[in-house]
């Protein structure tokens, strides 16, 4: 699993006062400060942003909550991973009525993310495209730079993920 430890069966919690991120072989201690809320996001037609990977045609507005509500509309952002700042940790349909991230299995390392709001436009490139457990949550910790993560579900196989990890490029 790309060297990150592996988590009990629960989304993690962060705390923003002091976060801990962990990567490959260590834990590094950041404080970690959101500067940029939900709520400072959130548009008039309820989405807080866009994400987009144009090589494979991927494009989904972005809703608060990794919920079903959300993600009938788009990707859902994880509510407890960062908006902006830090690793940004969103969820999508990849069929059925709502596929927004039908297109995600096609997602290479190299191809661009882009992630924008009403903040302005990150860009990211993708570092690692995984099929990680459906109880790993470990690829939604802060590690210390600023990421975007999307995950969705893999056809046929309800105990896995599909997991695509893009770091913010300048």
């Amino acid at each position: 699993n790309s060297g990150h430890p592996s988590t009990t069966p629960s989304y993690p919690d962060v705390n923003y006062g002091n976060a801990v991120a962990t990567g490959p072989g260590t834990t590094i201690e950041i404080n970690y400060q959101p500067t940029v809320t939900a709520a400072d996001l959130k548009q008039a037609d309820g989405s807080i942003g866009t994400v987009k990977i144009a090589r494979v045609g991927l494009s989904a507005k972005v809703y608060e909550g990794a919920t079903t509500e959300s993600m009938a509309k788009g990707a859902g952002h994880y509510t407890s991973s960062s908006c902006w700042t830090g690793n940004v940790a969103l969820f999508g349909h990849n069929r059925g009525s709502h596929p927004y991230f039908n297109e995600l299995k096609n997602v290479r390392v190299g191809d661009v993310v882009t992630f924008t709001t009403n903040q302005g436009t990150k860009t990211y490139e993708v570092q690692t495209v995984i099929n990680i457990s459906n109880t790993d949550y470990s690829y939604l910790n802060e590690m210390g730079d600023n990421r975007i993560t999307l995950i969705t579900c893999i056809a046929n196989q309800p105990s896995l993920r599909l997991c695509v990890q893009a770091v913010e490029i300048q």
